[in-house]
């Protein structure tokens, strides 16, 4: 079954390429890795977890395409949600160059394995900095817009009123960002008990 957003006649209608790109499985992946770099190194940095295994599962993390994309969809497809699935390639990923070492993937974080609260703050982290790109690409082309329609303000009306409707929607667009770009780190439930 096709959908508009993978349709070749309407996915240009409902999205651009840019922002398909933001929202794309890849997109999304590479966020969880960079998700589970940032935690193996800010774990080793205070003696949590050993620098040795930071070092490579920050290794492994470093492209989606290191990832197993048939096999995430297949594991996915199994318990409902892809984190697990994406730790389990990093894990037997680090464990192949050092045995044992991959088993400080993820450390500290909810381990269980059914269930909505594993990989929760991953999921989150993933999804803000989806929005924070999308965002910015709309800016930017909301910003590029606004530049057509003021050349013409200034030529057929008070500059002024152009400069003020572009600092208001500035303004409301900080304001805005401002309130989305909040991440919780501390599980589903938001009670730190894992960490």
């Amino acid at each position: 079954m096709t959908t508009v957003t993978d349709s070749e006649i309407f996915k240009n209608i409902f999205s651009t390429p840019e922002s398909s790109a933001i929202w794309s499985d890849r997109t999304r992946t590479a966020y969880y890795l960079q998700f589970e770099s940032a935690l193996a190194v800010a774990e080793a940095r205070v003696g949590i977890i050993p620098q040795e295994a930071a070092t490579l599962i920050e290794e492994k993390c470093s492209s989606a395409d290191l990832i197993d994309m048939k096999e995430l969809r297949e594991e996915t497809e199994k318990i409902g949600y892809p984190v697990l699935g994406v730790v389990k390639q990093i894990v037997r990923m680090v464990n192949d160059v050092k045995p044992g070492l991959g088993e400080w993937t993820h450390w500290g974080q909810r381990l269980r394995r059914s269930g909505s609260e594993y990989g929760q703050d991953v999921t989150d982290t993933a999804t803000i900095l989806q929005l924070r790109d999308s965002c910015n690409l709309f800016w930017g082309q909301i910003a590029s817009s606004m530049i057509t329609w003021m050349t013409f303000g200034f030529n057929m009306a008070r500059a002024s009123q152009a400069t003020f409707e572009r600092s208001t929607c500035q303004r409301d667009f900080s304001d805005i960002t401002s309130r989305l770009y909040v991440l919780e780190f501390g599980g589903a439930a938001g009670t730190l008990a894992t960490v």
